[in-house]
């Protein structure tokens, strides 16, 4: 193979991986704007969508929150939350039924939360439902 072949060679090796790198960085890039129009979306059906949801919601668009972030997410949304998070209501309708997991602790040593498959699943169902897209 002679240096010029070889050279060619590089040079289309190279552009087969700027082309790959340039694909991932615009699939990054819908994604999270995305996740913004999903959110300013969200904030506009708030009403509309239960605090159940919205916590589900919320994990789809940022895994590993702790409670009170989700809260602080809500609130920012402008959804009056009450005692939802005071009671069982995120133990017995979230983590127990499957929806949401411990996903470790944060640096406050806080649980932090992830959706599970189940979770996500929903989550896909309620952005459809919502037409959040």
């Amino acid at each position: 193979m002679s240096k010029i072949e070889e050279i060619e060679k590089r040079v289309k090796d190279l552009e087969k991986r700027i082309t790959t790198l340039e694909k991932q960085e615009k699939t990054r890039i819908s994604k999270r704007k995305g996740s913004d129009s999903i959110e300013s979306q969200i904030k506009e059906k708030v009403s509309e969508i239960g605090i159940m949801h919205l916590v589900i919601l919320t994990l789809k668009i940022k895994s590993k929150q702790s409670r009170e972030q989700i809260k602080n997410k809500l609130e920012e949304w402008e959804k009056p939350i009450g005692s939802w998070f005071g009671g069982g209501n995120f133990k017995n309708r979230l983590l127990k039924k499957g929806f949401v997991m411990k996903d470790g602790k944060n640096k406050e040593n806080e649980d932090v939360f992830s959706l599970t498959m189940r979770g996500n699943k929903s989550a896909e169902k309620l952005i459809e439902k919502y037409e959040l897209n």
